[in-house]
């Protein structure tokens, strides 16, 4: 019998076969996979940027990210595997392809011979013609010369024990490690959005942060610029060392370079190079391998740290992706540091952090004026995030290590109420220590002077438990040199705290050193030595109303109305022309205090407006203008010419 075909099932018959056909172009192109992690024989520590061929083909291959890990799918069969690697030694494996379903793990072995050194003639080096190509591109390849961008990182900084390799752990380290169960000593992730117009406006702010032991963070603005964003900059600062990098201008004459190696995936071709400071050269200096590549000549990878070693070990290494097909940009930061005061130390503290930038946007359009003041400040719901968020924006899931840190110290920190502290700690960073409602000025507890001798005091503010933007209090003390009482006492009034805008009336009843200058009024120094000496006192009674704002962006006002009666506590005399002597007198002045800072960086953190300062000059003024004075200096000799000429008002 003839079968009868319909057309409806001619065309789901075509539609079948047509998805099987897919199904097997799929399974014939792409089932070859593998993924793993090469790490270091010896300490187990991820190794990153190691070069992994397969089946011996050097233009089919991989290399490893910023975290040992690697990944790679081919439409033939993985036969065979080989990872170099500058200063290890050449492994090789035979890959079984039906093995290949879960990750692998290969451990490298560091060479246990030294290369010889190789020589050259003056202007042979092969890796000094690279290098020197690297500077030339250098304006085009850095990343902060681009007009403007934008992007998300992520960010996680880890803290351990650093166990000595020679040393034995003691008892006390055995406690600890079981107080934390095997999880680490801290861990704090953020996750932050930047953004930045050339040449130096820049804005962070952090949306997310999780800290294990703390609900409230406000620390976290600090933790965020320990490295350097980009490996392009003349000057590499570490740790507030400033180390020459080693594709500056000059560099050649300072450095060595050797080519270690070339490697060829794709279409690319990357050099990768060894450097280290020439040997009689007397600078802070680098050493470590960086990757080339041929394409714009532009760092592809980044191994550094201090030629050096010294009470801390540094280390960097840096990842960078070709965004938009245009533009070399960072796109996985590493440092770590160790503190180990000496070897026979048994155990130091080593801190790791990585930064995974994501959604790069070049030449987006901002504006200067949309630019807050901090540089770096965290957003209002930035401690609040839920575990959504995180999984959203964590890259690489927790590992079970930091998921216990998280769980032990999350209960700690409940329990012996680590925000508490952190508040505490907050209060005392601005000389502070809070007590309910009222804060205690440690700054008056104890001072010294050559006049006074010891002055024991006390000050005494409220805060804004009891009254927010509001505060009243005072100080009073006792010199037992020159036995006497000093007090005073003032009311601030924050108007607005972005602004800076504060209104205070105050009185006081105390010393002041002859000729004191005002010019850093808005920056007092937290070590300052010159009132240790002070020997000669004015007594003064003030009383006076300011107002202090901020202005123009980098600029900083104080104005200021006093007046003031004032007892030299010195042998003074003033002989007017009748023959009457002054030895005290009342001055009522308008005092200006000025502070301008250009491009000073400011950091929102604990609690308070932190500056890092600024590579430009800081101009300060205080021109005072003795209200008194101008009476005499302007009025006078005007009513002396109406006098004298007959004029009348």
């Amino acid at each position: 019998m003839l079968e009868t075909f319909h057309p409806y099932m001619t065309l789901a018959r075509t539609l079948q076969i047509t998805m099987v056909l897919l199904l097997i172009g799929q399974e014939a192109f792409g089932q070859h996979t593998i993924a793993g992690k090469v790490i270091d024989e010896k300490s187990r520590e991820p190794l990153a940027f190691v070069n992994i061929i397969f089946n011996h083909d050097e233009l089919t291959g991989t290399t490893t990210d910023i975290n040992g890990r690697f990944s790679f799918r081919s439409g033939v069969a993985l036969t065979s595997l080989t990872c170099s690697y500058v200063g290890y030694e050449k492994f090789s494996l035979k890959l079984d392809s039906s093995r290949l379903d879960k990750p692998i793990t290969i451990s490298l072995r560091e060479s246990s011979y030294a290369l010889n050194e190789v020589v050259v003639r003056a202007g042979e080096n092969p890796a000094n013609r690279i290098i020197r190509k690297v500077i030339e591109n250098k304006d085009i390849n850095n990343p902060e010369r681009v007009s403007s961008f934008q992007y998300t990182s992520y960010n996680k900084v880890i803290y351990d024990f650093d166990l000595s390799d020679t040393q034995p752990a003691d008892s006390s380290l055995t406690d600890i490690e079981s107080l934390f169960r095997g999880g680490h000593l801290f861990v704090m992730e953020s996750v932050t959005d930047r953004k930045f117009i050339y040449p130096d406006n820049n804005e962070e702010i952090i949306t997310g942060v999780n800290v294990s032991g703390f609900k409230e963070s406000s620390f976290a603005p600090l933790a965020t610029d320990i490295q350097p964003f980009s490996f392009y900059k003349d000057i590499i600062p570490i740790l507030d060392i400033s180390y020459l990098n080693p594709i500056s201008n000059g560099s050649l004459s300072k450095y060595d370079f050797t080519l270690e190696d070339t490697l060829y995936l794709g279409v690319d071709t990357t050099f990768i190079i060894s450097f280290k400071p020439q040997a009689g050269k007397n600078f802070e200096g680098l050493t470590g391998v960086l990757y080339i590549n041929t394409s714009t000549y532009a760092i592809q990878n980044v191994i550094a740290k201090p030629a050096t070693s010294g009470f801390v070990e540094v280390s960097l290494q840096q990842q960078y992706q070709y965004v938009e097909g245009k533009q070399w940009f960072p796109e996985q930061l590493k440092f770590e540091l160790i503190l180990r005061q000496n070897p026979s130390m048994t155990v130091g503290v080593r801190a790791s952090g990585v930064s995974i930038i994501d959604h790069v946007r070049l030449n987006p359009v901002l504006y200067k004026k949309d630019f807050a003041l901090e540089a770096i400040r965290m957003d209002d719901m930035a401690n609040d995030r839920d575990s959504i968020f995180w999984s959203e924006h964590r890259p690489i899931p927790l590992s079970e290590k930091e998921a216990i840190t998280y769980e032990v110290l999350d209960s700690l920190g409940e329990k012996y109420k680590f925000d508490n502290i952190l508040k505490y700690m907050e209060k005392v960073s601005m000389n502070k220590i809070p007590i309910g409602f009222i804060d205690l000025d440690i700054s008056k507890v104890l001072l010294y002077n050559k006049y006074e001798g010891v002055r024991l005091g006390l000050g005494v503010y409220t805060n804004d438990k009891l009254i927010k933007n509001f505060a009243v209090g005072g100080f009073f003390g006792y010199g037992f040199k020159d036995k006497g009482w000093k007090y005073g006492g003032e009311a601030i009034v924050t108007i607005n705290k972005e602004k800076e805008l504060l209104l205070t009336v105050r009185h006081q009843n105390t010393l002041s050193e002859t000729g004191k200058t005002l010019l850093g009024y808005f920056n007092p120094r937290q070590f300052d030595f010159r009132p240790l000496i002070a020997s000669q006192m004015d007594h003064i009674q003030q009383s006076g109303v300011s107002l202090g704002f901020r202005a123009l962006r980098y600029a900083r006002f104080n104005v200021s109305f006093n007046n003031t009666r004032i007892d030299p506590q010195y042998t003074y005399a003033f002989t007017q022309a009748d023959g009457d002597v002054i030895s005290s007198y009342t001055n009522t002045d308008i005092t200006v205090n000025f502070r301008y800072a250009y491009k000073e960086k400011l950091i929102r953190s604990m609690g308070q407006r932190i500056s890092m300062g600024t590579k430009y000059p800081v101009l300060s003024l205080t021109p005072d203008t003795s209200i008194t004075q101008c009476l005499m200096d302007c009025f006078l000799p005007a009513m002396e010419v109406i006098y004298a000429t007959g004029l009348s008002w």
